[in-house]
């Protein structure tokens, strides 16, 4: 069947809501309150959690992407796997109230040794599970694992349809075995939809004239194909203006500016937005604890806090978050001094 992004993930909700009925009404009410705290009020103290968390389950993978801190090796942020007993510490402050735990950010999940128990739990507590990987370190037990954990959503990160254009910025990726675990997942789960397979495909100067070709692919490989971005450095980025932001992935980026964030011309992205919805909607959970406000934070030193140490409500509120909620929402630029303000300064994420 073939449905879009916001379909797929609204499926895998129900899914999870027939599946665990408990805390259905607390979550309902959470996500409205933060939705009208975020549209309407704009405290800078929220009341409530976030319906959406990244758990980054490991920072280390076997790919050397050149734009991802992780690929680069890069200095800034500590390495290495997050334990089980940590994450269900995590999961049991949110299962009130979270919708959907992406379990992963910076690394390759399936690295993890716990991955599929941590998939498992967030099963049971009746949260939506969803994981990108590159599918490089799979094979057909992992499949079969991957479909027994209720793995709700896989992303699939595979930018082409052949070995040559896919190894041009996925630098030690193996194309047919990619697919080859694709294939796997999909006779695992059998008659059943889930995990259900969402292909991002990252465009690119060396593989745009294949987009064709994957949309033909994905028809009878996944359930959602989406041709994605090709980003900046993303260890720099949100120290970038708009400009150096595009001069720095220029020599990446598609022919065609209708598969880029881009505008060529004004080389400036397409689309700036005025406000963050991470400081009310999300939060990002490293692997040692430590949170940051949005997904592309590469450097430690800028986080806003560490649950393991402080639990999540006193972090959620404290002052580097109300300080960047009162920044971005309100313009207050009075106070205590974030990597928002960079990152606004700069108009770095669209």
């Amino acid at each position: 069947m073939w449905i879009s992004e916001k379909k797929l993930v609204r499926k895998a909700i129900i899914k999870q809501f027939l599946h665990s009925r408990q805390y259905i009404f607390t979550k309902i009410a959470n996500y409205s309150l933060i939705w009208l705290q975020e549209k309407v009020f704009k405290p800078a103290r929220v009341i409530g959690y976030p319906p959406l968390l990244f758990i980054d389950t490991g920072n280390i993978c076997s790919l050397k992407c050149p734009f991802c801190p992780t690929g680069q090796q890069a200095e800034g942020r500590t390495k290495g796997f997050m334990p089980f007993a940590d994450f269900k510490k995590i999961i049991d402050e949110f299962e009130p109230y979270l919708l959907v735990a992406d379990l992963y950010n910076w690394g390759e999940p399936f690295l993890n040794k716990d991955i599929f128990k941590m998939i498992d739990y967030a099963h049971q507590k009746g949260i939506v599970s969803r994981i990108s990987s590159n599918l490089n370190y799979f094979d057909n037990e992992m499949a079969k694992k991957l479909v027994q954990s209720k793995c709700d959503i896989l992303i699939v990160s595979l930018d082409g349809t052949s070995q040559e254009s896919c190894s041009k910025y996925q630098v030690g990726t193996d194309f047919s075995k990619v697919i080859r675990n694709i294939q796997f997942i999909r006779d695992a789960r059998g008659q059943s939809k889930f995990p259900l397979l969402y292909w991002r495909f990252i465009a690119s100067k060396y593989n745009e004239f294949e987009i064709p070709k994957a949309i033909e692919m994905a028809k009878s490989l996944v359930d959602v194909l989406e041709i994605g971005d090709m980003m900046p450095n993303t260890t720099k980025m949100l120290f970038m203006d708009n400009r150096d932001q595009f001069n720095s992935v220029k020599d990446w980026l598609p022919i065609d500016d209708k598969w880029s964030m881009f505008n060529y011309k004004l080389k400036r992205k397409k689309c700036i937005a005025n406000c963050c919805s991470s400081l009310y909607r999300q939060s990002v959970i490293n692997w040692n604890g430590s949170v940051s406000p949005c997904c592309a934070l590469w450097y430690e030193k800028y986080d806003f806090g560490n649950i393991l140490k402080d639990g999540f409500a006193n972090t959620w509120n404290n002052e580097k978050y109300r300080a960047s909620r009162r920044l971005i929402f309100r313009d207050e630029g009075s106070g205590t001094k974030t990597i928002c303000n960079i990152c606004k300064a700069n108009e770095a994420i669209a």
